[in-house]
Parts: C-alpha cells; sequence; structure tokens
C-alpha cells in the first residue's frame, strides 16, 4: 500500500537548499534538562467515546499550548496558522497568513508565543516568533534554514538538517556535531522533552537516536508528530490506500522506546491523522472524514 502523507510530506520538508559549512565534534555540551514526568493511572480497560473539541472546520496539525489551554492550528493547504481555545463558544482566530507556513512550527519554552517559518519577497527563510498577547513578531537571526522548529521550543541546542547532505545535525553556541553518521534525505525532526533523544524520518521509515548522536533503531513507519511528556512515548500516524491513488484509511499508533508499536485506533471509516498529545492522557488529532479536530483519551495505552 503507498503512504501518501508520508510522501507528500517528504516532499514538502526536503526544498532545494545552498551548501552550509559547518564543523563536526564528538563534544555534546548539551545540559540534560529536568525530564517531566507524571504520574499516570492505567487502570481503565476501554478507551472513553471521542470528545469533539468543537473545532469543526478546515483545520490541521492541532497543537496543544502545554502552558493553558489554547491550541494552535493550521489550515488544510498548510498557508494558515490560528488559535484556538478550548470550550471557548468562537470559532479559532487567524493569526497569520504565508506560504507553507503550517509545515514547521511550536509553542515557545514560556508558551506565549508561536514559532514558525516563513519565506521573505526574496525567498529566504527567516523564523519568526509570534506573541499571542502583544501580538507582535520577532525574527529569530542566525538560525540554520532547515532548523527544526519543535526542537526550539524543548532546548537551547539547535537540531537541523545540513542543507547539503540532509543529514541530521546538532549545534550548541559554536560547536556541531552529527546526529545521523551519514547523508540520507532526512526529514521532520522530532526531539523529546527531556533533550535525551530524537527522531528522524527517512522514507517512510522512523529513526531513534540519542542527542549525543548514537543511533538506536528504527521504531517503524509512518509519521511521528509528538512526543510524550515523559519522553518514553512518540505518537504518529500511518495512511493506506486500496486503489493506489487516494487515501482511504489512517490510524494513529503510539510508539515507545523500547516496546513495540501500538495501533491505538481501529477506524476502517474514518481517516485520522496530524495527532498530537494534550497533557499526559489525551491526545488530539484531525479527522478528515468529519472534517475537525477531536481528542482521544489513551491513558489505557501509557504504562
Amino acid at each position: 500500500m503507498i503512504r501518501f502523507s508520508v510522501v507528500l510530506f517528504t516532499l514538502m520538508m526536503l526544498f532545494s537548499c545552498k551548501n552550509e559549512n559547518t564543523s563536526t565534534t564528538p563534544n555534546n555540551p548539551i545540559s540534560k534538562e529536568k525530564e517531566i514526568v507524571e504520574d499516570i493511572s492505567t487502570n481503565q480497560e476501554k478507551l472513553t467515546p471521542t470528545k469533539e473539541l468543537a473545532i469543526l472546520g478546515e483545520y490541521s496539525k492541532p497543537l496543544a499550548n502545554k502552558l493553558n489551554s489554547d491550541f494552535v492550528l493550521s489550515d488544510l493547504g498548510g498557508d494558515k496558522l490560528y488559535i484556538y481555545k478550548d470550550g471557548a463558544d468562537t470559532p479559532p482566530k487567524l493569526i497569520t497568513e504565508t506560504k507553507n507556513i503550517g509545515n514547521d512550527f511550536a509553542w515557545s519554552k514560556d508558551g506565549n508565543s508561536i514559532l514558525f517559518k516563513e519565506r521573505t519577497k526574496d525567498y529566504r527563510t527567516q523564523i519568526v516568533s509570534f506573541n499571542t498577547k502583544t501580538l507582535e513578531r520577532e525574527i529569530i537571526p542566525d538560525l540554520p534554514r532547515l532548523v527544526s522548529i519543535k526542537a526550539m521550543a524543548i532546548t537551547d541546542t539547535i537540531y537541523y538538517l545540513d542543507n547539503k547532505t540532509l543529514a541530521v545535525k546538532a549545534k550548541y553556541d559554536n560547536k556541531v556535531w552529527d546526529i545521523s553518521k551519514e547523508p540520507g534525505n532526512y526529514y521532520n525532526i522530532e526531539v523529546a522533552p527531556n533533550n535525551q533523544y530524537l527522531i528522524a524520518h527517512k522514507g517512510p521509515s522512523i529513526y531513534l537516536f540519542t542527542t549525543e548522536g548514537k543511533f538506536l533503531r528504527k521504531l517503524g513507519e509512518g509519521i511521528a508528530t509528538g512526543w510524550h511528556p515523559n519522553s518514553q512515548y512518540i505518537i504518529g500516524f500511518k495512511d493506506s490506500s486500496v486503489d493506489g491513488h487516494s487515501i482511504t484509511g489512517s490510524e494513529l499508533y503510539l510508539f515507545h522506546l523500547e516496546k513495540e508499536t501500538v495501533q491505538i485506533t481501529d477506524t476502517p471509516d474514518q481517516i485520522e491523522t496530524w495527532p498530537s498529545f494534550e497533557g499526559t492522557k489525551k491526545v488530539v488529532f484531525r479527522d478528515e472524514e468529519r472534517n475537525g479536530i477531536f481528542s482521544k483519551n489513551i491513558e489505557a495505552f501509557i504504562k
């Protein structure tokens, strides 16, 4: 079966870029940040019913703010970003619009701003911090063009793809080191909240590394879209096709650092994509068939 979201996402991330000169060092100066661990009950035997968030419409890639009830969403085309407050009676509010802005965005460490990439009129890529309270924009300078925006919300270490080789690299101050030891069309870097692990995609596969540059294992196939706060689980999805031309199904999966991957939905009549964690027990995701953003309790799968 052809997994169209993997192919499409790869094409969006792997755009043409200029050569970048960097040095390499085996020394990783990462200061280990305190891991976020919360007590999680696993006594629930069945999933609670899917709860509608009242975010109905052409929205995708929901990302919860870890410090409040706000969500940032993109449109289906990936050219707009919206803010939504959980439980609000008003629809999501458009905050900014530019080409491909929805491909890579994240909440800032303090939860007050949204970080994203945008193209300038002369086709340069710049990193923007948009304060959702003051509505002020700030350009963040001196970052690699293929930097992982989500990683910037975790740590001061910069994780990025090399412009020429698309290998995974890391940078702290003036020191640069390799995460993937060989080049090869990687995309979509996701760094764990404890800043000790990261995953990167290559083709349909998801690979797990330490942030010091040690390869651990292949986690599986699909698109991984976010880490659990305890840094042990990664949520993602994998779609399928019956006719080889259009997506006919998509299920959510829970990847574990050491254990087997678990399929957490089994809904042949629904196409569920772009999940992320909301707290420690729920995921939020887009359902194509129902045309909206929904949440699901996955406490039973968190051991």
